[in-house]
């Protein structure tokens, strides 16, 4: 694909925190409690041009698929929000879906639970000819019926890392991305951390990076049929 702009839900693990190194933040007390009323909110775009999504429906479930929790529909200018009670602590479990006409369905799963307000000023989703392009760029087949995940790796200040490794069970086709182009031949990933795991079974699926010799904490997501899940890992 000539432009792919990923853009995951990420949680912030630890409110505002800036760390010292890359992988300080590892070990480090994650948050215990959370306001009672956190927002969510976003702008959904096209990555090819980045035009604004209108009207595409954003619903926050447990995941996958599960009891909506809110929902709403983007502006003329392709953002949402709305606000979401924690009860005071820290939420999990929960997925982002959003889809629109003319769209591939995508499901934004945090790697933490959401303890803070999270805006995330570009959400992508991808045509169905935008897709064809990024599979045929990573030399993939896309299969009807699977499902596959995008996602990159970044630190502890949530900075895209290099030099990383994935490995998913079940496992799927993976492929590292050159900045933002899919490297069939890449062993790992490149400037933008990106990775894209195609052709899973709709189940749960277990995901394990390794960078610089650091394992980051598993974690699961669900995977759905004809549907990208979106997400990223941290330390």
């Amino acid at each position: 694909m000539r432009v792919l702009i990923l853009v995951v839900l990420a949680a912030c693990t630890y409110d505002e925190k800036i760390f010292e190194g890359p992988y300080s933040c590892i070990g480090a007390q994650q948050p215990t409690t959370a306001p009672q009323l956190v927002t969510i909110s976003g702008t959904v775009v096209d990555p090819e041009n980045l035009t604004p999504v209108i009207a595409a429906s954003v619903q926050l479930q447990t995941a996958p698929t599960g009891s909506v929790i809110a929902s709403t529909v983007t502006d003329l200018h392709g953002h949402f929000s709305f606000d979401v009670n924690t009860n005071g602590a820290p939420i999990a479990g929960l997925d982002l879906h959003v889809s629109a006409t003319g769209f591939i369905d995508s499901y934004f799963f945090p790697s933490r639970p959401i303890a803070t307000d999270m805006d995330f000023p570009i959400v992508s989703i991808l045509t169905s000819t935008e897709a064809s392009t990024l599979f045929s760029d990573a030399g993939v087949t896309m299969t009807s019926g699977d499902g596959h995940i995008l996602l990159s790796l970044s630190d502890c200040n949530e900075m895209p890392l290099t030099n990383g490794t994935l490995a998913s069970s079940p496992a799927g086709t993976i492929r590292y991305f050159n900045g933002i182009i899919p490297a069939p031949s890449a062993t790992m990933t490149g400037p933008g951390g990106v990775v894209l795991d195609a052709n899973l079974a709709p189940s749960k699926v277990a995901l394990t990076a390794m960078v610089d010799g650091h394992t980051y904490p598993q974690v699961q997501v669900s995977v759905v049929a004809n549907a990208f899940t979106v997400t990223d890992l941290q330390p």
